[in-house]
């Protein structure tokens, strides 16, 4: 057996019973990180759900924790805020076919704030997620490992007072939405949330990528066609990943540096004017690779 699974099988043996403090595995390659993977399932063989942050010292939160804690969030502020969400998408788009939950999950694929945090059935999809961007950070890919899961069926008609009802509560509930929207089925989507908006990083097993890695692993993944393209096959997934801030940024650092390189060449100062092209050449090969 290689020497990288039995490590991680040993890691993950380890982590399978802990409450506190993970011991995180690390990835230095997608070969790795199948290997990592290929361990939590022999320990894990049932459903498993995934989740990529690129930033490891982020909390797992919902997006709706996120703008709502902004100011003192309560669970009656959670409950009103989605209200309103859902009264406003019900009278603008004909979606009498979604429930409640299934309308929410909608709207969240689209850039809406809610409740819902996205993980995925694939772990290949959470890596892309961990690596696409915050390059000066280590990349995270957690593995939810707790059995106890409150199930809500796709057309189940589920009540958000009843959600919110109990804020302090650590109970983590599942739904899978409806599987007619591309980005959806191409990303493998699942919601885990729980009533007051986070989850605790101690109920999963962590999978650190050192941001020294994340672009080589990006480029690994572009190999099986795992990008942004893949990921997000709609209008709205190319408009926002033709535009995406990495792009934008180093094109604009592209562009200031060259222009330095050809004043410093007009000043005669060759050294220096090498250093700012060399530069610009290197901003160029990342601008690229980005898009």
């Amino acid at each position: 057996m290689d020497s990288k699974l039995d490590l991680y099988i040993e890691q993950v043996n380890n982590e399978h019973l802990k409450e506190a403090d993970p011991n995180p595995l690390y990835v230095e390659s997608l070969a790795d990180y199948v290997s990592a993977i290929e361990a939590i399932s022999l320990l894990y063989p049932a459903e498993r759900y995934y989740r990529g942050q690129p930033d490891y010292d982020m909390e797992i939160t919902s997006s709706a924790f996120r703008q709502l804690a902004q100011s003192s969030l309560t669970s009656e502020k959670m409950h009103d805020y989605h209200l309103q969400l859902l009264s406003g998408a019900r009278k603008l788009a004909d979606v009498e076919k979604f429930s409640d939950m299934n309308l929410i999950a909608h709207m969240q694929h689209y850039g809406a704030k809610t409740f819902l945090i996205d993980y995925s059935k694939n772990p290949v999809v959470s890596l892309w997620m961990a690596c696409i961007s915050h390059p000066d950070y280590n990349g995270v890919v957690y593995f939810f490992k707790r059995d106890a899961i409150a199930p809500i069926e796709e057309k189940e008609d589920v009540k958000l007072d009843v959600l919110f009802a109990e804020p302090d509560s650590d109970k983590v509930y599942r739904f899978q939405p409806t599987s007619d929207n591309r980005r959806i089925l191409n990303q493998q989507s699942v919601f885990l949330f729980t009533p007051n908006g986070k989850m605790n990083k101690e109920d999963h097993i962590h999978i650190i990528v050192p941001k020294a890695k994340k672009r080589q692993i990006l480029t690994q993944l572009e190999l099986i066609n795992v990008d942004g393209m893949s990921l997000f096959p709609d209008f709205h997934g190319f408009i926002a990943w033709y535009q995406f801030n990495a792009y934008a940024t180093n094109v604009s650092a592209f562009d200031k540096c060259l222009r330095s390189a050809k004043e410093l060449r007009k000043r005669k100062k060759f050294a220096f004017a090498e250093k700012k092209y060399n530069g610009s050449d290197s901003i160029k090969s990342r601008c690229n690779w980005y898009v």
